[in-house]
């Protein structure tokens, strides 16, 4: 995510973007360099984090604070990566290469709908759908996804209302097929079954 707020703040030179929405560009810079610094707290006091989340849990009645101390240390260990130098840089070079290979496919598929479209308008789809897709909706977004990838071109770039609604359903439809493809490959790879995967899942429900 913060990535993707990057790519606004980076865009926005290139657009004429009214005032209200830059306002809005604000909000997200300021929430994501506070989510930095967030994360950097967290990466080098962890002793005192989990004295202050202790301390929260402890004024909350029906709540279990050893319960969710090891629930956030087990979060916690999924920063490890980011105690050294050389882990920040993997991590930062595999999500430029996700984000590059994703506007890269964003801007083929509007290119075969637009054929002289640049590259701002589908790299800012790409970054309005991944905040998009954080928040809850249908299965697969399926129409959610489709309204607002035709507001993101229609209302900035003045596109065609049908070209733009054309392009997302098939962007989102080749994204789905290569996402499901690639997860059955992986059943098949470590041998497992949606069953399984489900029976995992409850377990680990019924455990928490």
């Amino acid at each position: 995510m913060l990535a993707v707020v990057l790519g606004l703040v980076v865009l926005i030179p290139f657009m004429q973007v009214p005032a209200n929405v830059m306002q809005w560009v604000r909000i997200f810079s300021a929430l994501g360099f506070l989510a930095i610094v967030g994360i950097v707290f967290l990466l080098t006091q962890r002793a005192l984090a989990e004295r202050i989340l202790m301390a929260i849990l402890a004024h909350i009645p029906r709540v279990s604070p050893a319960k969710w101390l090891e629930r956030w240390r087990n979060l916690m260990s999924g920063f490890d990566a980011l105690n050294s130098a050389r882990g920040v840089l993997i991590v930062a070079g595999w999500t430029c290469v996700g984000w590059v290979g994703t506007a890269g496919a964003f801007w083929a598929i509007l290119r075969a709908f637009i054929p002289d479209v640049g590259l701002v308008p589908p790299v800012f789809s790409m970054c309005i759908q991944a905040f998009a897709m954080t928040v809850p909706a249908t299965p697969g977004n399926w129409g959610v996804f489709e309204a607002v990838g035709r507001e993101t071109l229609v209302i900035p770039f003045r596109y065609p209302e049908t070209q733009a609604i054309a392009y997302t359903v098939a962007l989102h439809f080749f994204e789905y097929l290569a996402i499901n493809l690639v997860g059955v490959i992986a059943l098949m790879r470590y041998s497992l079954s949606l069953g399984e995967i489900s029976a995992q899942a409850e377990s680990v429900e019924q455990k928490a």
